[in-house]
């Protein structure tokens, strides 16, 4: 098994373990950019809505909410490739959840 470490640094404000699911809250200005281009909204990391890994709905833990068309509840979205979630109002970066809990289960 292949391991890949990722070095942060973020002032951190809350660190929460929920049934081994770590969730990382930062107190940091750190915001989503817009790409006129695609007319998409594209995370720090690279990662834009229609690529493979995606984002995904959310709740204020980051955990992964059923999709819903139109309406998105909470204004949080979750990027698939690094684990950060944000205000889809704003575009503000709240944290990282690298192991979001799916809707599914």
């Amino acid at each position: 098994m292949e391991y890949q470490f990722i070095h942060l640094e973020f002032n951190i404000m809350e660190i929460s373990n929920q049934n081994k699911n770590v969730i990382i809250k930062i107190n940091q200005e750190e915001y989503l950019h817009y790409h006129e281009h695609f007319d998409t909204w594209v995370c720090v990391c690279g990662n834009y809505p229609k690529s493979d890994d995606g984002f995904w709905q959310c709740d204020i833990n980051g955990d992964h909410v059923r999709p819903t068309f139109g309406e998105i509840p909470h204004d949080l979205g979750h990027c698939g490739r690094c684990g950060r979630f944000f205000k889809l109002s704003d575009q503000k970066v709240l944290g990282f959840n690298f192991s979001p809990k799916s809707w599914r289960n």
